[in-house]
């Protein structure tokens, strides 16, 4: 309920952070703004590390494993590799301006999966060499990813939730409202976040799309017991339950908000 520790980050622009992962006490976070990772301890709070990436960086994913821990990245014209270790180039694509600097990057079922949705794309990749293994021909303009019971979801920000398997067959199809371009998954709901000012609810197993206006959500992260806590622009963070109702309210300035019981 109150800010313990913060911290400036300088840079030739002012950061524009697209993702954020956490390895143990390391938080890695996307600044495509200055190409960049930052590696970034989380108590006592400091920056330890900075990481140069091409340009548009806007995917991030980390793993730990007995082969040990990496933190991959995808950006936006098509380069993907791991922080200090090897990358590929998937497409050759222009710049993008910041506001649509946005992919997802998946390890799941010895696979890593990256979106690259200036071409509609999904593209499995090993793991540890990068090479392309296959790609996804999903069209529209994929850009994040998740599991679901042994297949992957996939939001396309044309207006597409998927469940795509991971030979590449799309399973279902949702239609979602608007432009959402983060999500995340509780049990048999997915929650939507579109910075234009909507959640939208996706019952997984069946039922009716449902929706709620928000201060310009960026992004969205499922909770235990089935909440979703909303990054909402300049009024802070807030938290759902499973019928969008919010909870807890936290301001930008760290006042703690209950809204409900």
């Amino acid at each position: 309920d109150r800010v313990r520790a913060s911290l400036t980050v300088g840079g030739r622009q002012t950061p524009w952070f697209t993702e954020g992962v956490r390895l143990g006490d390391r938080v890695f976070l996307a600044d495509a703004a200055n190409d960049r990772v930052l590696e970034v301890r989380a108590w006592p709070l400091q920056v330890l590390r900075q990481y140069r990436v091409p340009d548009g960086v806007a995917g991030l994913s980390a793993v730990s494993g007995l082969d040990g821990a990496r933190v991959y990245f995808k950006g936006v014209r098509g380069e993907v590799g791991v922080l200090g270790g090897p990358q590929v180039t998937l497409a050759e694509e222009t710049g993008q301006p910041l506001a649509d600097v946005m992919d997802g990057v998946l390890l799941f079922g010895g696979q890593l999966f990256v979106t690259h949705h200036l071409s509609g794309e999904v593209c499995a990749l090993d793991p540890d060499t990068l090479a392309v293994q296959r790609r996804l021909l999903l069209g529209g303009m994929p850009v994040a990813l998740a599991p679901y019971e042994g297949d992957l979801l996939v939001l396309d920000v044309t207006g597409r939730l998927l469940r795509v398997s991971t030979a590449g067959e799309i399973l279902q199809r949702w239609a979602v409202p608007g432009h959402p371009d983060k999500f995340s998954v509780s049990g048999r709901a997915a929650l939507l976040s579109d910075r234009a000012g909507t959640v939208t609810r996706v019952p997984l197993g069946g039922g009716a799309v449902t929706q709620m206006t928000l201060d310009h959500p960026m992004d969205v992260l499922a909770l235990p017991g089935g909440a979703f806590a909303v990054a909402e622009g300049s009024r802070g963070l807030r938290v759902l339950d499973s019928d969008l109702h919010t909870t807890v309210h936290l301001g930008q300035q760290g006042q703690l908000l209950l809204a409900r019981p």
